[in-house]
Formats: structure tokens, sequence, C-alpha cells
């Protein structure tokens, strides 16, 4: 069997992976039910390999990092998730940094404090890995990963590894090429500058200070800030706002509700499921649409049972 190749891959070169195990403990939502198998990756070249066992084998597959933005249908029985924990990070230049995608935001944020490089903490705050944060041009305050990629290595699928600048992502507001690809960041390039340890620091307090209430709901079992801000003329709406006036704070839907510090994050409260998360976008689409005319559109990814992003 086909599933037998990735199997004796993973065993022969020691990879640790979980058989027919739940998804919910790797995402900060919670929400997600069981798949194939879990595969925890470390190494760069293993990666690339497993990548075209998958191709060869005609497998669905799905690469997670930290686990945020990202919501998981119920049962997904022929789905594996590989779970990128490659965290390199190297100095290789004056004002350039190469980190592997699995790093998380929080450790290239603490890095660049302790080496003394300005230009990145408006990640802070923000869950989840470099390399999510690339896919989905995270940012705040002005700033989005657009702003600091240079350039990237990407494996894309039936063709291998292949090297694309800034230009190649495609970035729009909280979106890129890979956010919905199957195509696979394996690092990047990014701008910073050279400051003082002091100055970071006092940088990422100020933004941690900036996101108050909201940064502590990172704590909860939400994905996130679950809507995309709409732009109405030329202009960015806050769609917690949006949600706020439609008399949705603190809305509770079954298992899950809309939070009462701020109203883009939806919390998981009691073991809620996908349909319970397709059901609160509905409602708070509707709802908001209906008493301010603005349609909000859904920043959180779905994944499918096939691997497909939504």
């Amino acid at each position: 069997m086909k599933t037998d190749i990735v199997l004796n891959y993973l065993k022969l070169n020691n990879i640790e992976y979980y058989k027919n195990a739940s998804i919910k403990s790797y995402l900060t939502i919670e929400i997600g039910g069981k798949v194939n198998s879990i595969i925890i990756i470390k190494k760069k070249q293993e990666l690339v390999n497993l990548l075209k066992i998958f191709e060869d084998a005609n497998k669905y597959y799905i690469i997670l990092g930290g686990g945020s933005n990202v919501v998981f249908s119920d049962f997904s029985p022929e789905l594996f998730v590989i779970i990128n924990k490659i965290d390199d990070i190297e100095l290789i230049g004056n004002n350039k940094i190469k980190v592997s995608t699995g790093t998380s935001n929080k450790v290239l944020l603490d890095w660049c404090k302790e080496n003394g490089y300005c230009g990145l903490e408006f990640l802070a705050g923000i869950p989840g890995t470099i390399g999510g944060a690339a896919a989905v041009n995270a940012g705040a305050y002005g700033r989005s990963m657009s702003d600091v990629v240079i350039d990237s290595e990407v494996y894309y699928s039936n063709e291998g590894v292949q090297f694309i600048d800034n230009s190649g992502f495609k970035f729009e507001y909280r979106n890129s090429v890979f956010k919905y690809g199957i195509n696979v960041i394996l690092d990047l390039r990014l701008a910073v500058k050279k400051c003082s340890k002091e100055k970071m620091s006092s940088l990422i307090h100020d933004i941690l200070i900036k996101r108050g209430t909201a940064h502590s709901i990172y704590k909860m079992k939400t994905a996130g800030c679950f809507f995309k801000n709409p732009i109405i003329d030329g202009k960015k709406i806050s769609a917690g706002k949006i949600i706020e006036q439609s008399g949705l704070k603190g809305e509770k839907f079954s298992n899950i509700m809309v939070s009462d510090y701020h109203s883009n994050f939806i919390i998981n409260t009691n073991n809620a499921n996908f349909k319970d998360v397709q059901n609160i976008e509905k409602s708070i689409i509707n709802k908001t649409y209906e008493a301010t005319g603005i349609k909000l559109k859904r920043e959180v990814i779905y994944v499918l049972s096939t691997g497909e992003k939504i």
C-alpha cells in the first residue's frame, strides 16, 4: 500500500509521528477531529523528502506551524498533518536574517531582542510561526510581512525547491498565494535593522501594551482575529467594533461564543466542533450585515478532510 511508503520513511528515519491522532491539541482554538497521522518534522531536508513521498503516494497532507488562524473539520481519516518544528535563525548580512518557517514569532522576536535587531516588532503578541505569518501576510499597526520579506525558498508541488523574491508572494491584505495554496515555504530572508537590545525590547513592550486586553485573549481557545477588517472608502474599519455595534459582543452560540473582551475573537468555551464554528460565522455575517450593511469576510482558514484550505 502507498500509505506504507510514508510510514516506512518515518520509521527508517526515526521521525516522530502519531497514527490515528486528534489534531485538537495542536490548534490554538482546539477544534478538529482525528487525522490519519500527525508527523513532527525538525529538519528541512526531511521535510523536502517527505513532501516528495506524499506526492508519489498521492496522499492528502497539510503543514501546520503554531496552529493559530486554523480550524479543522471533525473527521479527516485520510489526512496527514505535518507539524513544522524547523526553527533555525541565521544572520546573513548587516540587515538580513534567514529564518526557518517553523520558528515561532516569539522565538524570533526574542532572538532579535537578544542580538539587537529591529524591524519585526509588529509581530509581538501574534501567535504562530513566521511561516504562517508570511502565508497570511500577518501584521499590525501599519506594518506587515509584505514589508519585510526579501525572498524565500519554496517547495513547489511536483517541481521541487525554488527561490522567489517578495513579488512571488503576491501579497495582499492578510493574504498571499501561500495562504490557500499547496506549495510550502521552507525559509524566509527578512529585512531587519541594527539597534540596541534596549531599543528592541522597548518597541516590543510598546506593541504589547497597545494590544491590551486583546493580547490576553490569545491565551484562550481562539484561532485569533476571525474576520478581516473591512476597507470602506479606502479606510480600514475594525471588524471587532462592527460586531460589537451589532449587539453581538459576548453572544453565546452552543459551545462557542463571541469574546466579551474583543468581539473579533471567537472562543471555544466547551468542546465546540467544526459545525459550531460554521454556524457562528454565518450568524455574525448575517446579523452585522443587517445592522451595518457591511459584509464581513472570514480571515481564519478552514481545513477540510482532504487538506483543502478554504
